[in-house]
């Protein structure tokens, strides 16, 4: 590239700037129009805030007893460690780029965390500079006595031995460890990794979830994401789509309404709700319990209980229905295959019908 050129792009590269600065917002007193702000704006549209700088401070401060509630807004990765304390200690790390050294650690110093308390609650924000791009992580020790609420994190989430905590508007990864209470909210793309919860309930798109020791109720709305989860204290509920979903043994009742992806439930003692559209289940039961079960363009493979009775009704509509291992006989009326009877003696009913699919029956799970 020639001089000629790079004198070009430095004119349009003014000029850009001076008409933004002209035809800008008024702004506060030192951050205004002015020939040296212009000169570094076109320096940055030039460079392109190619270096970077880090900064943090450290704060420590002491909370009134009425405050129940901490809330992080818009920062990029959170960490929240709840403790036997009555203060919170705070460390604010933000990186930002400029043009130069000097400019990327003047930024990064220019970004404050400012502290707010309305009533039970105290507010962390940030308050970013204009020039350069910053990113800030904040680490807070905190009462284990507070519930917390993370607001536009954009990149890691970490919670540890706190008593309640909401996401509202978050994304990326989120880590959470020994909440007493529930982890509720929304939550988009990364994954989400929960162990020793009360309870869930959460809105979720594009997220691969794990759980592990939730003692309460699940409860999932679940959009193009995967869950992958142990045992359950309570029950647990998932609607949404194209969502794949391991799990069990489950304490309570299994509800699930699903369009497309698969839903395999083992070691299951309790009642299940199915309904999907293009959506598999795979279903073993470790004791007797009623089932209903409905799907369309999917296929139902169900494991009956190792022992005790109960009573099958199962049918296939442009479908067909298997059994294995089990003395009964499957008609046809029609487009529909049909098997119903009592096993064992009878019991709790499992109710399974295919459209557009197939059930199939396979031999008794082995106990567990």
């Amino acid at each position: 590239m020639g001089k000629r050129e790079l004198l070009l792009i430095l004119v349009f590269a003014v000029v850009g700037v001076v008409i933004y600065q002209l035809t800008a917002p008024s702004r506060p007193e030192g951050r205004g129009f002015g020939l040296g702000r212009l000169i570094q704006s076109a320096r940055r549209e030039i460079q392109s805030d190619r270096v970077q700088a880090e900064h943090t401070t450290r704060t420590t401060t002491r909370l009134d007893s009425a405050v129940d509630e901490l809330r992080v807004d818009s920062i990029t990765s959170v960490t929240l460690v709840g403790e036997d304390r009555d203060d919170v200690a705070i460390d604010f790390t933000v990186s930002s780029t400029g043009y130069d050294t000097a400019d990327a650690e003047k930024l990064a110093k220019a970004t404050s965390l400012h502290l707010d308390t309305s009533g039970r609650v105290l507010t962390l924000s940030p308050d970013y500079p204009e020039d350069g791009r910053q990113r800030a992580a904040l680490t807070v020790h905190l009462p284990s006595r507070l519930r917390v609420r993370v607001q536009n994190a954009r990149s890691e989430t970490r919670a540890t031995a706190i008593a309640a905590l909401f996401l509202d508007n978050t994304r990326g990864d989120v880590t959470v460890d020994h909440v007493a209470g529930s982890l509720d909210g929304n939550h988009t793309g990364g994954t989400l990794t929960v162990s020793d919860a009360g309870g869930v309930n959460l809105s979720l798109r594009s997220t691969d979830v794990t759980l592990a020791s939730v003692h309460g109720d699940v409860k999932l709305e679940l959009i193009g994401g995967t869950l992958k989860s142990g045992a359950l204290g309570g029950g647990l509920e998932v609607n949404g789509r194209s969502a794949e979903v391991e799990a069990g043994p489950i304490d309570g009742l299994a509800r699930f309404s699903l369009r497309g992806g698969s839903v395999a439930l083992r070691g299951i003692r309790h009642e299940v709700r199915f309904d999907g559209r293009s959506t598999d289940l795979t279903l073993e039961l470790a004791a007797p319990a009623p089932v209903t079960a409905l799907t369309t363009g999917g296929t139902i493979v169900f494991t009956p209980p190792p022992a005790g009775g109960f009573t099958l009704d199962a049918a296939a509509t442009a479908g067909r229905v298997r059994l294995d291992g089990l003395d009964l006989t499957v008609t046809t009326e029609g487009p529909t295959e049909h098997a119903q009877g009592p096993v064992r003696g009878g019991g709790p009913t499992v109710a399974l019908r295919a459209t557009d699919g197939a059930v199939e029956v396979r031999g008794a799970a082995r106990p567990r």
